[in-house]
């Protein structure tokens, strides 16, 4: 399931810019892309108090290793260092009585301290009845974040109806930087590989608005 997951809100510019692995809302999720299933994401943002639009983010993901690791590339028209990098590998898919574990990274920009947020994470997921739990730790590059470059990962997500077409999450990123977020969705599958999610952002960085989104995710 892809939520944001998946933006990057850039401090200097208040724009927007994510290189998304398979997300929840905002943070990464233990999901991995089916394998040799790519997967098209159109992300928008816009503030709606203004109507603010932050670039469209054009994100391409591709599953591999037997659905045990994912890889992807994000393009941000209109930006001049527009393209950034992603990873993720699935260390234990989740059964029974072990938790799913994955580790990636996500935001590796092309230019040195200001696109280059090599936001590196380690996620825990388990489900209790209907709802999965997520709980992980991100560390990306000071001299392109500026500030806490320590960050807590927190979400929750479920199905909420019985044919599975209808799932919803809410998502936290602690930092008063760019990308410490309060995030919640509710995502609906148009078809069996299209789906369609509605959010909005709380920013804990001072002075930035709340934005609304829209997330396209189909796979093929």
């Amino acid at each position: 399931m892809r939520a944001p997951i998946l933006l990057l809100a850039v401090c200097c510019t208040a724009a927007i810019v994510w290189a998304t692995p398979s997300t929840l809302v905002w943070i990464p999720s233990v999901d991995i892309q089916a394998n040799n299933t790519w997967h098209l994401g159109v992300d928008n943002y816009f503030t709606p108090t203004d109507g603010t639009r932050s670039p469209t983010d054009v994100g391409v993901t591709y599953g591999f290793a037997n659905g045990r690791a994912e890889a992807g590339i994000d393009y941000f028209g209109g930006q001049d260092d527009p393209f950034f990098f992603n990873a993720k590998v699935l260390v234990t898919p989740e059964t029974s009585g072990v938790p799913a574990i994955a580790v990636g990274v996500y935001n590796l920009g092309t230019k040195s301290d200001v696109t280059d947020y090599n936001m590196l994470y380690a996620l825990v997921a388990k489900t209790f009845g209907g709802v999965r739990l997520t709980a992980g730790y991100c560390h990306g590059s000071e001299g392109a974040l500026g500030m806490d470059p320590d960050m807590l990962l927190l979400g929750l997500d479920g199905y909420l109806s019985r044919d599975k077409k209808w799932w919803g999450a809410v998502d936290y990123q602690s930092g008063d930087n760019a990308f410490g977020a309060l995030s919640f969705g509710v995502s609906y599958a148009v078809a069996r590989n299209v789906s369609l999610l509605v959010g909005y952002d709380i920013y804990n960085a001072p002075g930035m608005d709340g934005t609304i989104t829209t997330q396209l995710d189909i796979n093929f």
